[in-house]
């Protein structure tokens, strides 16, 4: 099921999906969030940063990258911004994490 028909689902069937629904973000992140396209990079990216500033720029790259990667294979090309910056904030979390990981296993050797 597509973004959008879960956009239209949720607001009553209305087709036109609104920028600023919570709902609709929410979902948009979780579906993101599980995305493996979208995580493994996420994650390879944040692995190999040495420091955080360096993690915050390889999410919004790897972000960003995806993001256009999906948008060129979609039979209606056009970027929304709220379901780019879902995606931003979903590779933030997996870098964050392989980041996190990285240091505490470096701390606990």
């Amino acid at each position: 099921m597509s973004i959008c028909a879960i956009g239209a689902a949720i607001r009553g069937g209305k087709a036109a999906m609104a920028e600023f629904d919570l709902k609709v973000a929410l979902i948009i992140f979780v579906t993101k969030l599980i995305d493996p396209f979208a995580a493994l990079p996420a994650l390879v990216a944040g692995y190999f940063c040495r420091t955080w500033w360096q993690v915050v720029i390889s999410a919004a790259a790897v972000g960003i990258f995806v993001e256009m990667v999906l948008v060129l294979f979609e039979p209606t090309p056009g970027i929304h911004q709220g379901r780019l910056l879902m995606a931003v904030l979903a590779a933030g979390v997996w870098s964050n994490l392989a980041f996190a990981f990285k240091t505490w296993r470096a701390k606990r050797a």
